[in-house]
């Protein structure tokens, strides 16, 4: 600073400080059309250090409160409700029971059936309820296939403009919403960090950065606060909750192998540049998800938007999966090696370094031997 400002001409650093106070104490300086720098007036710089937190502790969620799940009898809704329920929580959910189970649900659960897509539901819901937050868990279970993937993903982009519109109309600002690492593509980086390019590769992918666009802009008109968490493949149970049928699941087809409803596990390819050419990636527990969203309840952001990749950040092959699953099973698990026409990545494992530094996450179930031995 000293040296910046002795260098000045005089001229200049008045014209500065004019701009300054025309300006609220705050100028963007560019430099060939880019930003370079912000320049702060004392007063400007002395209010930003003395104000609150961006993250901060708020004793209604974190002691007892009221929490929406749409979709909450699918997959994560389920394990998440029962989570809430036993520290407390009031949760309501909405669901139209399309892929969910109704009795995963603990009895403390107030249910309602039907679709977020229904303007009415929602309303008679936001208007019988104070919600803290909404955790949205409401997805079409078709987005993968091609021959129906645009029809789903106009009933996702439906349900969540009326569940944001809902939620602009009746007070709370706090949404949830579980995404995808295949939102990431070909990744140029390993670990990935949520400020690597989104360049979707898969229906999937496409689907969860649309969702997220989408949501990016609710949060900027709508004045919403969104946290996304950004997954990789999602897997194993809970001892309360019923096995969801998750087809597109790595180890749901192990499973089917071991079990004698499939002939083999499909590999995308074993010639990789990996070290046993079977492609690497990290896998997620359902436990470790839903400590990420309870964590995310208890420390609400002032922030617009926060983006968190949840993982272990430690990745597997395909390989080594196949190999510790046949060990546990004490079962053979063929191989059948079918070349993918679609680029995918070598390795996808995400770095957990900002959700560990701003929310105290750790990964506790997400080591491969507990994965399994909680799926098979």
């Amino acid at each position: 600073y000293f040296y910046f400002y002795k260098s000045m001409n005089s001229q200049y650093l008045s014209d500065l400080l004019e701009a300054l106070s025309k300006n609220e104490g705050a100028l963007l300086m560019q430099e060939n059309d880019k930003p370079r720098a912000v320049l702060l007036s004392m007063e400007k710089y002395q209010g930003l250090t003395q104000s609150k937190p961006l993250i901060v502790d708020n004793p209604t969620i974190s002691n007892s409160s009221t929490v929406l799940i749409t979709g909450g009898t699918g997959y994560v809704g389920s394990h998440l409700a029962n989570q809430l329920v036993s520290k407390g929580h009031k949760v309501v959910v909405i669901d139209n029971l399309s892929s969910g189970l109704k009795h995963n649900l603990p009895e403390q659960v107030l249910f309602y059936e039907g679709d977020i897509t229904d303007e009415l539901l929602l309303e008679s819901v936001f208007n019988s309820y104070k919600f803290d937050a909404v955790v949205h868990c409401a997805t079409n279970q078709q987005h993968c296939n091609p021959e129906t993937s645009a029809e789903s993903l106009g009933k996702d982009i439906l349900g969540l403009e009326r569940l944001s519109s809902a939620m602009n109309g009746s007070g709370p600002t706090q949404i949830i919403m579980v995404s995808s690492a295949s939102v990431y593509g070909l990744p140029s980086e390993i670990p990935v960090s949520e400020l690597a390019m989104r360049t979707p590769q898969t229906l999937l992918g496409y689907r969860y950065d649309i969702i997220e666009r989408m949501l990016e802009h609710y949060v900027k008109y709508f004045g919403l606060r969104a946290t996304i968490f950004r997954c990789p493949e999602v897997c194993a149970k809970s001892d309360n909750v019923n096995q969801i049928n998750r087809e597109s699941s790595i180890l749901n087809e192990i499973k089917q192998v071991i079990e004698g409803k499939r002939e083999s596990f499909v590999l995308n390819s074993n010639s990789y540049p990996t070290f046993d050419g079977t492609a690497i990636r990290d896998l997620l527990h359902i436990n470790d998800l839903v400590q990420a969203i309870t964590l995310s309840l208890d420390t609400p952001s002032l922030e617009p938007m926060r983006i968190y990749n949840v993982s272990s950040g430690v990745g597997v092959s395909m390989e080594q999966i196949v190999s510790l699953a046949t060990e546990l099973s004490g079962r053979m698990i063929p191989l059948t090696v079918k070349e993918s026409k679609k680029p995918k990545p070598a390795v996808l494992v995400l770095n957990p370094a900002r959700i560990v530094t701003e929310l105290g996450f750790k990964a506790q179930f997400s080591d491969l031997e507990t994965i399994l031995k909680f799926s098979l």
